[in-house]
């Protein structure tokens, strides 16, 4: 689920470059409602498969998406 995936990555070192396209489509997910910032390489076609994205690069997760971890599970010391 997305949103795990955000968990996941959480304290990653950012830019984190990502090649498994499931991950690739949980980005593609969490970056279409805002969030995470991330590029998806080639660019996102909304005729393509997911299988077709060779590589995304997120840089950061946004304030929203902060707020939703913290809305999800609880303070970051809770869980880190």
């Amino acid at each position: 689920m997305p949103i795990e995936y955000l968990l996941e990555i959480e304290h990653s070192p950012f830019p984190l470059r990502v090649k498994h396209p499931e991950a690739i489509r949980s980005i593609a997910v969490l970056k279409a409602v805002g969030l995470l910032e991330a590029d998806i390489y080639p660019p996102l076609d909304l005729c393509a498969r997911f299988g077709d994205y060779q590589l995304a690069v997120v840089s950061g997760i946004t304030a929203q998406g902060r707020e939703e971890l913290s809305r999800e599970w609880g303070p970051v010391e809770a869980y880190s």
